[in-house]
């Protein structure tokens, strides 16, 4: 399992977010902390640094 750290600027952030906000998040980063490539995660993966010199 991940462990998921929150930096003090986004706790700020996400208080100010609706109740069906906050909700919506925290579904989709339990979805994302059990599979991070869960197709509703919403993650996408990146392969190095292609395209960076």
């Amino acid at each position: 399992m991940l462990k998921i750290t929150f930096t003090e600027r986004f706790k700020k952030h996400f208080r100010s977010l609706t109740v069906n906000e906050k909700k919506l998040f925290k579904n989709k980063l339990s979805i994302f902390s059990e599979n991070p490539l869960h197709p509703l995660s919403e993650n996408k993966t990146h392969s190095g640094n292609r395209g960076f010199v």
